[in-house]
């Protein structure tokens, strides 16, 4: 019998919407339209959420390192990811972008609403390479100055430094990231079993906007970070981890300094 040859993994993108969808150009040129307050979204459908056309979806970007020290906590890693999707559910009206990074940038999800997202597995994807981080978040962020959204959310994880990037320096990098931030996007960095307090400060991050998990936390940490995602999208407040919150994510890990 002949073995087919497998087909190339292509990135998990939202099917295009049905007839009478209403659609909201990504690129939005000049000032955005006032947003008047609406009805919750709990509880509604994909379909319900795209009728509220007075919403225009948000964005949130994943930015996943893949670097192969990460191995023995991939799944854990790919279940907080699961868990921020599933946490965010039908509370706003967003749209998340995921991509995984060594020395190369992949997008494994894009466009896609909470409620249509499908669970990653290690089966799609698995830890290599190295890690090109200032790279990815300059892919990242031209990504995101294209979608042009009003409010965003970016979740940069990672288990260790900049060690692979060769078209981005620290110092554009923060510079980028700073935009974002200056738009009011959110820009939080999660150390998975890693420290990251001091890389993040490298990216001007706020100290309240990084946070460490360890292994065993991954998870419920992402969890908490969607729940304030949705506070950011409905209220305008800033995401934000207390010292509590830092502690109970990271447990030893905040006394290895």
């Amino acid at each position: 019998m002949t073995k087919t040859k497998p087909r190339p993994q292509q990135p998990d993108i939202a099917p295009p919407p049905p007839p009478n969808y209403p659609i909201i150009s990504k690129v939005i040129a000049g000032p955005l339209p006032a947003i008047r307050q609406t009805r919750s979204l709990a509880g509604r459908t994909v379909g319900d959420i795209a009728k509220l056309t007075d919403i225009p979806p948000e964005r949130d970007y994943l930015l996943l390192d893949r670097f192969s020290s990460i191995n023995a906590r991939w799944k854990e890693a790919l279940s907080a990811i699961n868990a921020y999707a599933g946490a965010l559910g039908s509370k706003i009206n967003t749209r998340i972008m995921l991509a995984v990074f060594d020395d190369l940038y992949q997008v494994i999800r894009n466009e896609i609403h909470p409620l249509q997202w499908r669970p990653v597995t290690d089966e799609q994807v698995m830890p290599r390479g190295s890690t090109a981080l200032n790279d990815a978040i300059g892919t990242l962020v031209a990504q995101g100055k294209a979608d042009n959204p009003d409010k965003a959310a970016i979740v940069i994880m990672t288990d260790s430094g900049e060690n692979a990037s060769k078209e981005i320096t620290n110092e554009q990098a923060k510079a980028l990231l700073d935009e974002c931030r200056k738009r009011g996007w959110q820009v939080i960095f999660l150390g998975m079993d890693f420290d990251n307090t001091g890389m993040a400060n490298q990216y001007g991050a706020d100290p309240n906007q990084a946070i460490a998990a360890g292994k065993e936390s991954l998870a419920v940490t992402m969890r908490k970070a969607a729940e304030k995602r949705a506070s950011y999208s409905q209220t305008g407040n800033a995401i934000s981890f207390s010292d509590a919150e830092k502690k109970d994510a990271g447990r030893l890990l905040l006394t290895r300094r």
